[in-house]
């Protein structure tokens, strides 16, 4: 099964979580979609998205958060 993390730290990322749920359904492919707030939801991810818009901003949290070192070893 896919497991793919939504980094969820701003914004509407509940409109992103059921976007790629509905694309997995859509194409017929097994996967778990999953809200990422801290850098220990990141072990076993398949992959990562990142909500655009306020690239500054996410960039900022992900560092308070230490969430950016975690994407970044996973890349």
């Amino acid at each position: 099964m896919m497991r793919i993390g939504v980094i969820g730290l701003q914004g509407a990322v509940s409109e992103h979580i059921e976007a790629v749920r509905r694309a997995l359904a859509a194409s017929g492919l097994d996967g778990e979609v999953i809200w990422v707030s801290r850098p220990q939801q990141l072990e076993g991810l398949d992959g990562i998205i990142i909500p655009g818009g306020e690239s500054t901003t996410i960039g900022k949290l992900m560092k308070i958060t230490e969430i950016f070192d975690g994407v970044k070893k996973l890349a």
